[in-house]
């Protein structure tokens, strides 16, 4: 089990790997806080590539 579990982490890890070579213009995701004192430990995020020197980013 743990080495079935263990085979699927080094390929998904992997094929982030490839995809992070890729351009994106915009992108959402979910932030997670581990260190947080508040009851909130999960938050939106957003980033958009206006330029290639200008990015605009938000987490609520």
């Amino acid at each position: 089990m743990k080495k079935s579990l263990l085979v699927f982490a080094l390929l998904m890890l992997g094929n982030m790997a490839v995809k992070a070579q890729t351009d994106y213009r915009a992108a959402l995701g979910l932030g997670i806080d581990l260190y947080g004192g508040d009851l909130t430990f999960f938050g939106a995020s957003g980033k958009y590539f206006f330029s290639e020197k200008h990015v605009g980013q938000v987490l609520v």
